[in-house]
């Protein structure tokens, strides 16, 4: 307050006239002799002093930060940091200055309460999907509770829960376990599927594969029919004989490959004839999975052996006594011509 004018005289009581001044933010509570007056806007007001007072009461946006701890229904300890802003009612700031002496203790005083009512009944997960759900309940509790003191509560945030640092860190054990265990699953099944994919391919191969292999020697044999038809149409061959003429053939036009061949090898005549004298024993086909298992083995006849063996010795024997016959000849011719 700030003197105006010289002491007065009133009642055989002295009094000084003085300025007040209210700042904009806040809001003026005038005491005449101790007892509420009236409520003194911002600007400046006229008092008497000493018999009147006034008390200063911002209207500013107050935050504190309320630190709550509290068990889960599981019995894990947390700790809730709760920020409540709140502002006076600029209307009702008489009741908040009057009804108030330490507002932070009992805002603090009613989060512990509505913060310990709801988190018990909660387990650790919910606790902290319910975040919307203790922000309404703490600020409809603030709001009733201290709307009759003068107070506007603007916002309760729940900023922060934490935890003592073993559960913390057995929490982080065993989601890293977790994500191993799934991490390893989607491996296995990638390789899985790659293994599938790889088989399939395979399966996929071999099919064409035999495919081409089928219709090459369906090829071959609708070739080999029709040559023997046409060579019986055209020349009237047995099959028979069709069949050891292009065996012949064949034969030949392996000697003729052998020939060409760059790689030394050795060819033992051998005519074809005695291809259809040969036998070959094989035992009968097996008839159950054992079977399959025991060991199986394929017997030429020795006396197929004989045959061609001795085939081969008169064929080489013709062989010696055509060259000796074509020498004599050459022989006498020169003979002839000498004579």
């Amino acid at each position: 307050a700030i003197p105006l004018i010289c002491p007065l005289q009133q009642d055989h009581h002295m009094s000084i006239l003085c300025i007040a001044r209210v700042d904009q933010s806040e809001r003026g509570v005038l005491q005449s002799c101790g007892k509420f007056s009236r409520i003194l806007d911002p600007g400046l007001s006229c008092i008497y002093w000493p018999w009147q007072a006034v008390s200063k009461v911002s209207m500013k946006v107050t935050q504190i930060d309320v630190k709550t701890m509290t068990k889960t229904r599981d019995n894990v300890t947390v700790t809730v940091t709760c920020a409540v802003q709140y502002a006076v009612n600029p209307q009702e700031c008489e009741k908040f200055y009057f009804k108030l002496r330490d507002p932070h203790k009992q805002i603090s005083a009613f989060v512990d309460d509505c913060i310990r009512s709801h988190i018990p009944s909660m387990s650790l997960d919910e606790a902290f999907e319910a975040k919307e759900t203790l922000v309404d309940a703490v600020k409809n509790k603030l709001h009733e509770s201290m709307r009759a003191y003068g107070i506007i509560v603007h916002q309760a945030l729940v900023t922060d829960m934490k935890l003592e640092q073993s559960i913390m860190m057995a929490m982080n054990t065993i989601n890293a376990a977790r994500r191993n265990r799934e991490a390893a699953i989607e491996i296995a099944e990638g390789n899985k599927i790659l293994q599938v994919r790889a088989a399939e391919a395979d399966a996929d191969a071999k099919y064409l594969s035999g495919k081409g292999i089928a219709l090459m020697r369906e090829a071959i044999s609708n070739g080999f029919k029709n040559s023997i038809e046409s060579m019986k149409s055209s020349c009237g061959l047995e099959p028979s004989e069709v069949v050891e003429m292009m065996l012949v053939t064949q034969y030949m036009d392996i000697l003729k490959d052998f020939a060409r061949s760059e790689t030394p090898c050795l060819v033992v005549p051998f005519p074809v004839n005695s291809l259809k004298n040969m036998e070959i024993e094989s035992p009968p086909m097996p008839e159950s999975r054992e079977d399959m298992r025991q060991p199986r083995m394929v017997v030429l006849d020795d006396s197929t052996v004989e045959a061609a063996l001795e085939e081969v010795s008169q064929l080489h024997l013709s062989t010696l006594l055509a060259e000796r016959n074509e020498e004599e000849q050459a022989e006498m011719r020169e003979e002839e011509c000498m004579a």
